[in-house]
């Protein structure tokens, strides 16, 4: 399963996250949730907000945390949990999750795996997905928006996990 969390900041109060599981079947299940990112700063309000295709679901910050926790906690079981450059955003939405009561201290991914990690041991850019897909014809499709969109960023993040995936483990 992948994550991808939009926050007003590197450390600030996630607004918009995405999670997308891909099942052994293949078949792929995503919940997104945003809610209104007060007082945006300068960097998200010019590099994220206008390229948000995932519309506001939760009137307040406090109902989309349970959202997200729930929708975690029906997708999680048997899944792989990635992100990618999960630190400090993904990591602090599961901080704010514990914080609001809205998932134990157990209940979180461990590990929550770190694409960025796996590019870099293949030797690729770990800064970059996009450039990924570019260089190995990664078609990015089942998805609306772009780069700073959580469902955008989290399709591409499963994506890159899993073709990384094949050149690491190849299948027969």
């Amino acid at each position: 399963m992948s994550i991808d969390v939009e926050s007003n900041g590197l450390r600030g109060k996630p607004f918009a996250v995405s999670l997308i599981r891909q099942h052994a079947d293949g078949t792929i299940q995503k919940v997104s949730c945003r809610c209104p990112c007060e007082n945006p700063n300068p960097w998200v309000a010019e590099n994220v907000l206008p390229y948000m295709a995932v519309p506001e679901t939760h009137k307040t910050y406090e109902e989309m945390l349970v959202a997200v926790g729930n929708a975690f906690h029906n997708l999680k079981n048997g899944a792989v949990v990635i992100a990618h450059c999960g630190a400090p955003v993904e990591a602090t939405l599961f901080d704010e999750l514990y914080k609001a009561n809205v998932m134990g201290e157990f209940d979180g991914p461990f590990p929550l795996h770190e694409l960025a990690t796996v590019l870099a041991v293949l030797g690729e850019n770990p800064h970059s997905t996009d450039e990924y897909c570019k260089k190995y014809n990664i078609v990015i499709d089942g998805v609306e928006g772009s780069t700073h969109d959580p469902e955008y960023d989290a399709m591409v993040a499963l994506k890159v996990w899993n073709h990384c995936m094949s050149r690491i483990t190849p299948t027969e």
